[in-house]
């Protein structure tokens, strides 16, 4: 019973990832932001939905969990923890590649000069992410060992000083 509802409560995270994933793409896609975003705006005329910003998605999950090695329970919790941040971490890659082309609306909100560095420290942040996520299994620093003989959540940026 209790592995019936774990495989609910990962159906639903997948969902809820996938969902999150495609509608950024979408809105990414609405705004003319994002690569062959003519095609990635598209709304289903029946059921209202954008199949063609979740379709890539979709198919992201599904190298992740064919590519990553391990117990088939260690690769869903690994795929849906790094799915969002290999995503994050493309949204910025495409708005640094296409943000000079990008026009500026009157009124819309901008970041002025700070617009650059933000990007990029968002990236490395994302970077630095994946690298902890991938890694876990190796230990990289995510746990610290405390006092007491017991591990609690650390940071993982100390791993790479």
């Amino acid at each position: 019973m209790l592995l019936v509802l774990i495989c609910f409560a990962f159906f639903g995270a997948g969902i809820v990832v996938m969902t999150s994933c495609s509608r950024l793409v979408f809105a990414m896609s609405r705004d003319a932001r994002f690569p062959v975003h003519r095609v990635m705006r598209r709304v289903h005329p029946r059921t209202r939905t954008p199949i063609p910003a979740t379709v890539p998605i979709l198919a992201l999950g599904v190298v992740l969990m064919v590519a990553l090695p391990g117990a088939a329970l260690l690769e869903l919790i690994t795929a849906s923890t790094i799915l969002p941040a290999l995503i994050y971490g493309a949204t910025i890659v495409l708005h640094l590649a296409v943000r000079r082309r990008l026009g500026r609306r009157p009124g819309a909100f901008s970041l002025g000069r700070a617009e650059l560095p933000v990007a990029v420290s968002a990236l490395v942040w994302t970077l630095v992410s994946l690298v902890a996520l991938i890694n876990a299994a190796n230990r990289l620093a995510v746990i610290v060992h405390q006092k007491g003989g017991s591990y609690e959540p650390g940071m993982f940026v100390a791993a790479l000083a």
